[in-house]
């Protein structure tokens, strides 16, 4: 095959008979139902997942968590983070976050008890994302005036990123250009926003309406027939292609963008890198705009901060600090006239200032950006893990005994709590989780005689929670017999395809 190690498909088309399987948990598009097998195939020692709680949160209750050592870098966007997850990061071996100030929160959250190993933000091709030597001559190949001034910013349209604000923070610096005279600032100075639409947030072309700067706000188009790619004010979702001449020219999106080489021409027609949103866990385009040598603006708050502070960029004042319902944590609105201002002090500045501060930034990247920084901080956190318990020890006999297959009468002069703690020890036989989230879910849902699901309420019985603890517990039955070998592996063509 063309890699030299198996991998495994996991999506299946909605014509395969395992789709309804597929599509019956969120979390196995994100690997779940995939999970257990991999493990059994390769036996390792380690397994280590970068991605948000819900999209690994099943690696932490498979029945064969205790053969592995568990190492996570999960998003921290926001404070504080929802219990659930917070007990979930504590039960992980290694913990990393993407920013130190991620570290902060959750080593504040858990009185220092968490397993943090420290930070490994991730890097940026500095040999991709860098300064062109000539930003006058790559516009006029990108087809703009050469004599402009260019905010710019990269962000998905959804709801966090907040192009309402944007858009009314830029209209606000235009009319402080034109109150103090500066109707020359006002006339070449520009909003660029690389982003989508149609697509899960915001109207687009409300907002350039609502805000007045229709003329004023750039957008990159790329031709779904050609695959050329233009600046361009709003044309709506579909317009000609400047190359080909086709209607069949759209705004950028996940489904169809830009290489990092051509993002690189992005980044490098700004002078100025604006993130604005309510929180980030990281926020890559802010690195990916210094390593271009683009200096950054950024909403004081999460690890926007950080990016700014070590690039020595402007921190915008937040103006609300809110707790979303959605989360339980709080995020921020920045103050829009405190960002208009900053604006107008920046692109007042002379060319030279600007300049130096974009050489800044693209030292910043270097210093702390880079990958081979990154993979030196994984490198070395891997080969001096020490593995404990049961970690590694994958041909062991197998040590797990059938559940009860019904509940005992016995248990009728258990209090719910008790009846909770015999759950956990007796069928599940996970005694070290008897006060975990799990079980204190469990033990509301009995206390109240139902349980929430999203809007959906559903009435709850002790047979109910032993029925979902039984489950568990033949699962992991399964997995012993099949790790110690006495259940025999068929191959899938998953894993054949894979191949």
């Amino acid at each position: 095959g063309r890699y030299p190690w198996r991998f495994y498909p996991n999506a299946v088309r909605d014509t395969d008979p395992r789709y309804k399987e597929y599509k019956s948990n969120e979390a196995n598009m994100f690997g779940r139902w995939r999970f257990e097998r991999v493990l059994l195939d390769f036996k390792p020692d380690i397994v280590f997942d970068i991605r948000d709680y819900w999209m690994f949160e099943f690696e932490n209750v498979s029945p064969l968590r205790p053969y592995f050592h568990w190492a996570i870098m999960p998003t921290v966007d926001s404070a504080p983070q929802n219990e659930a997850w917070i007990e979930t990061f504590m039960d992980a071996d290694s913990v990393f976050t993407y920013s130190d100030w991620g570290g902060g929160v959750l080593k504040e959250q858990t009185g220092n008890k968490i397993n943090y190993i420290g930070s490994a933000s991730p890097g940026v091709d500095l040999d991709v994302f860098k300064p062109y030597a000539n930003k006058s001559q790559h516009r006029d190949a990108m087809g703009l005036e050469t004599d402009i001034n260019i905010l710019g910013t990269v962000m998905r349209n959804q709801k966090r990123k907040l192009y309402p604000d944007l858009f009314e923070s830029f209209a606000k610096f235009i009319d402080i250009c034109l109150e103090k005279g500066r109707k020359d600032l006002a006339k070449k100075t520009f909003l660029y926003a690389h982003t989508s639409y149609p697509d899960m947030g915001w109207n687009i072309p409300n907002l350039l309406k609502k805000y007045g700067v229709s003329h004023k706000v750039l957008f990159t188009y790329i031709c779904h027939n050609c695959n050329s790619y233009f600046p361009s004010f709003f044309q709506d979702a579909k317009t000609v292609c400047r190359e080909c001449k086709a209607l069949s020219a759209g705004l950028v999106s996940t489904q169809k963008g830009l290489t990092r080489a051509q993002l690189a021409d992005i980044y490098n027609l700004f002078d100025c890198y604006i993130q604005y949103s309510i929180c980030e866990g990281f926020g890559m385009p802010q690195v990916e705009a210094i390593s271009c040598g683009i200096p950054l603006m950024s909403v004081d708050y999460s690890a926007m901060t950080e990016i700014v502070e070590r690039s020595k960029g402007c921190l915008l004042k937040p103006k609300i600090k809110f707790l979303e319902l959605e989360t339980g944590a709080y995020r921020v609105y920045p103050d829009n006239d405190d960002t208009a201002n900053k604006l107008f002090k920046f692109f007042s500045l002379p060319q030279p200032i600007r300049a130096k501060n974009g050489f800044i930034a693209r030292q910043a990247a270097e210093k702390y950006y880079d990958w081979n920084t990154v993979a030196k901080i994984w490198e070395n956190h891997f080969d001096n893990i020490e593995l404990k318990g049961l970690q590694g020890k994958w041909d062991i006999p197998q040590a797990v005994s059938e559940p009860p297959k019904q509940i005992p009468p016995e248990t009728e002069q258990f209090d719910n709590e008790d009846f909770v703690k015999w759950l956990m020890i007796d069928v599940l036989n996970e005694p070290e989780k008897i006060h975990g989230h799990v079980a204190l879910s469990m033990l509301r849902a009995l206390n109240n005689g139902f349980e929430q699901q999203g809007r959906t309420i559903k009435p709850i019985t002790r047979q109910t929670v032993f029925d979902f603890i039984r489950v568990k517990a033949l699962n992991k039955l399964h997995s012993e017999n099949a790790r110690a070998g006495d259940l025999d592996l068929y191959e899938h063509d998953f894993i054949e395809v894979g191949q």
